[in-house]
């Protein structure tokens, strides 16, 4: 009797502990708020909330919940692993856990999906990128696009809605030299990035040592790009300049930006050729030559131009 039960036992531990106690498979069920969201995963056509039976295997399995006037999303599959039935599947010789794995039954199971879809504002865009180009990021670069950074999310909304009229808006340190009128102040700030990694590795008693470092810091002209996004936000197509711009250099390669937004009067607007710096410079000439005005106000004039460009 002592036997039998010693073998049974030992059977047991020899055909892996996931395969015997979780099986093969596992539940999944994908939800979204609000409900109705259509889901694409593994080439099935579902519908929040979705109950599903898929391989329990820890897989890079990708899943988009896209709804009609929401922001689209995506997501792999997060794997849990199970750590006693792991430490199980290791006695003996971790021959229990080869058993799992080749019958894809490895201890542990995916995480339920669930997500909250924003509302996409009048005007805006979806901004999701395709699944290839998710798939490409995540094996070429490691970068996860289906979770940008909580700080990076607003701007890469901002520019799907209005990057193409930022070439229109001027950004400029001093004062312009055409009358305009306030529109208010707006502010923006970028987060830096500072990391390190090191490689080692050896063969046979001989390898090599790696550092590398990796440091970002937005540049003054990049943040004038997220001034002219947030004052376009703020204050629409009224917007031709963003002027009077000081930035602070913050610890940790972060860095901020203010200014104001302002909107020219009693002249051509910005961005149409009478009103392009080369043009208001040619003017300046005319001014000077005709005595209209003197050599230094030229000079100040014609810097204030420059600054802006």
């Amino acid at each position: 009797m002592r036997v039998a039960a010693t073998a049974l036992f030992m059977g047991s531990l020899m055909s892996g502990c996931g395969l015997i106690i979780q099986g093969r498979e596992q539940p999944l069920r994908i939800s979204s708020a609000p409900v109705g969201a259509s889901v694409s995963f593994d080439n099935q056509g579902l519908a929040t909330p979705a109950d599903l039976t898929i391989p329990r295997r820890a897989s890079r399995s990708l899943i988009r919940i896209k709804k009609d006037g929401y922001y689209s999303v995506c997501q792999f599959l997060e794997w849990k692993s199970d750590p006693l039935l792991i430490t199980l599947d290791s006695i003996p010789a971790a021959i229990p856990l080869l058993i799992d794995l080749s019958f894809h039954a490895f201890p542990g199971q995916n995480r339920d999906v669930n997500v909250a879809l924003d509302p996409i504002p009048p005007g805006y865009v979806d901004v999701l990128p395709s699944d290839q180009e998710v798939l490409d990021a995540i094996k070429n670069r490691g970068v996860d696009l289906c979770n940008p950074p909580p700080e990076a999310l607003p701007w890469i909304r901002l520019r799907s809605r209005f990057g193409n009229q930022t070439t229109k808006v001027i950004a400029m340190e001093g004062e312009p030299s055409r009358p305009y009128v306030t529109l208010g102040q707006v502010d923006a700030a970028a987060r830096g990035t500072s990391w390190w990694t090191v490689n080692l590795w050896s063969v046979g008693g001989f390898g090599t040592f790696g550092f590398k470092s990796y440091q970002h810091k937005e540049s003054h002209a990049g943040m004038n790009e997220f001034l002219k996004l947030k004052s376009l936000e703020l204050f629409g197509d009224k917007v031709d300049a963003v002027v009077d711009i000081k930035y602070e250099d913050l610890p940790g390669n972060d860095v901020s930006g203010t200014g104001v937004a302002v909107h020219f009067t009693g002249e051509a607007a910005a961005g149409t050729p009478e009103g392009t710096p080369a043009a208001r410079l040619a003017e300046l000439k005319k001014l000077l030559a005709t005595g209209a005005i003197s050599r230094s106000e030229y000079e100040k004039k014609r810097q204030a131009i420059l600054n802006g460009l």
